[in-house]
């Protein structure tokens, strides 16, 4: 530029100084409006982290109340598994009791009708034995 004037540099940069002060005021409302913000966010985030704590907290209570339900269930299954296999148990014996009876009168049955046979076979033998004493040779 030339040679130029001290008014001229006066003003140059009071006008650089007004831009600047006009700037600085933009940053300082930048920056209250960052930290509004971040006080909100961080608000928020407290918000959201109590709300997540309490959901939390329910959900553990509600699998603490599972857990005593399963328990309960359990418990149930085992004493209604006890008894069936009791009740089982007790079926097996009066079927095997029945079974050995069975098998006993099968076996006095199969005994009287040897010793039918075991007759019938010694009359008959009695019979030709008759026959043939009394045919002659």
């Amino acid at each position: 530029m030339g040679v130029e004037s001290l008014d001229e540099r006066v003003a140059y940069l009071e006008r650089r100084m007004e831009v600047h002060t006009a700037l600085v005021a933009d940053l300082r409302v930048d920056v209250r409006g960052i930290r509004a913000g971040l006080g909100q966010l961080r608000s928020d985030l407290r918000t959201e982290t109590g709300q997540l704590r309490t959901e939390m907290g329910q959900l553990r209570a509600e699998m603490g109340q599972l857990r005593g339900e399963m328990g309960g269930l359990r418990s149930e299954l085992r004493t209604d598994m006890r008894g069936l296999r009791s009740e089982m148990c007790a079926d097996m014996s009066e079927l095997r009791s029945d079974v050995r009876r069975l098998d006993q009168k099968m076996d006095r049955h199969f005994m009287w009708l040897v010793g039918v046979l075991v007759g019938v076979l010694l009359a008959l033998v009695g019979l030709a034995l008759q026959i043939a004493r009394s045919q002659p040779l």
